[in-house]
């Protein structure tokens, strides 16, 4: 199994500046954020309009029992928990968001300190940093 997940997305809005990238991609859950050390000169998939593959690690996926506000991460989603499969020290829980379903690797301390469980609805949360994108 694959702890990498990938979204289809479009590329929606690019601001550079030096040499990183501002992002914002138009998904199936919604619009993604991601921040590139990369820009349109130097990789000619950055143009608006590009349909791109949206990577981030499972590991890179942070949960929420509750929608957080007043926090500088962009990418925030509402979904349900579908299953969640532990081994001694982590845990992969799978989030149903719309059709879509992400992987997220976190503690077995956290599963049970926010008695995860599988139908939860829970808030998906990705830094913009911990996107990638690939064509």
């Amino acid at each position: 199994m694959s702890f990498i997940n990938e979204i289809e997305g479009k590329i929606s809005y690019i601001k550079e500046a030096d040499s990183i990238s501002y992002v914002k991609l138009k998904t199936e859950i919604g619009e993604f954020t991601a921040l590139l050390i990369e820009n349109p000169s130097s990789v000619s998939y950055l143009e608006i309009g590009n349909n791109v593959k949206v990577l981030f690690n499972a590991s890179s996926v942070s949960l929420s029992k509750t929608k957080p506000e007043s926090i500088t991460i962009s990418n925030v989603f509402e979904g349900k928990i579908k299953d969640t499969k532990s081994s001694d020290v982590l845990s992969l829980v799978l989030v149903e968001c719309g059709s879509l379903n992400i992987k997220s690797m976190i503690t077995n301390f956290s599963v049970e300190r926010l008695n995860l469980k599988p139908e939860d609805r829970v808030f998906v949360l990705i830094k913009a940093t911990d996107v990638m994108l690939e064509v």
